[in-house]
């Protein structure tokens, strides 16, 4: 196995690649080269480069049915004994929150896609984050930009620009909108 495939896989965590169905080809220190099928909704894409931190991402498409044997190849059995089981807690509650974190950010930005074609904002809000919970959108004072996040906590949320926001916009600036927090209500000027 060469030193850019074997890189890869030391960066994609086995879970993940199995999680979403993709199979980690080579990395090379700023691209991730990955393969999904060819019937795949590979939206996660972006999402999966920040959570990576890498440059960017290409994908090559491959059919359906070579990607679970690829999985199986990438990612041997490992013959070590099992973790302890507060190990296998620590892990499991990493493993939990990235794909939270992963799960909401695709959600964020379907909601980001719709706050930009100018969607009702019931609509906008109807969306439940990966933890359950209704996400909210906040505006910036001037409308030029906007969050997505939960409405129970700010374990992910994520910062859209807007070049022309929805009628609604101003029933949701607030003066925290890069950190997610409560709308304040601005009379409009």
């Amino acid at each position: 196995m060469d030193s850019q495939r074997q890189a890869a896989l030391n960066l994609v965590p086995q879970t993940i690649a199995e999680l979403y169905r993709f199979v980690p080809l080579s990395h090379d220190g700023e691209v991730l080269r990955i393969a999904v099928a060819e019937c795949a909704e590979y939206a996660y894409v972006d999402d999966l480069r920040q959570f990576l931190s890498v440059a960017r991402v290409d994908v090559e498409l491959w059919p359906a049915e070579r990607i679970p044997v690829a999985l199986v190849e990438s990612y041997p059995a490992s013959p070590s004994p099992p973790p302890a089981p507060a190990a296998r807690f620590a892990a499991a509650r990493e493993l939990f929150d990235d794909v939270l974190t992963i799960g909401s950010m695709v959600v964020y930005h379907m909601v980001a896609r719709l706050v930009q074609s100018r969607c009702p904002l019931a609509t906008a809000e109807g969306y439940r984050c990966l933890c359950g919970r209704f996400v909210v959108v906040g505006f910036d004072p001037s409308g030029r930009s906007f969050t997505v996040h939960c409405s129970s906590d700010r374990h992910a949320f994520a910062h859209f620009a807007c070049v022309r926001p929805p009628p609604w916009w101003q029933k949701r600036v607030t003066y925290d909108w890069m950190c997610g927090g409560p709308p304040i209500h601005v009379a409009p000027t």
